[in-house]
């Protein structure tokens, strides 16, 4: 599986690089419904880019997540969404030397 990302949970972890939100800031921020971003939440999960606890989210430690925040806060006025939208996100885990067994597993 590769680590495919849309325009819109590209924005939402960008909005995770300024720190833990919960669900309903993000609606408000991302200007979208409560389903549409549980969604998106919920892809990224799985993506294992962010992490939740309670109603807070979160970047994950995980080496691709953190390479995501690293490039975002190296270029916070670019538009890197489009950028990163569809497999460009893959490049990203394998530029943060991803060896672990569950992040290797991601490109399969």
């Amino acid at each position: 599986m590769w680590l495919n990302l849309s325009e819109n949970e590209v924005l939402a972890l960008e909005e995770l690089c300024f720190g833990s939100l919960n669900a309903g800031q993000l609606v408000e921020t991302l200007g979208k419904k409560n389903s549409f971003v549980s969604r998106v939440l919920n892809k990224l999960e799985e993506k294992g880019l962010i992490i939740r606890k309670g109603r807070e989210v979160g970047l994950s430690p995980a080496a691709h997540s953190q390479s995501f925040k690293k490039l975002y806060d190296s270029r916070p006025n670019a538009k890197i969404e489009s950028w990163l939208s569809g497999n460009s996100m893959s490049v990203l885990l394998v530029l943060s030397g991803a060896n672990e067994v569950a992040d290797l597993k991601l490109l399969e």
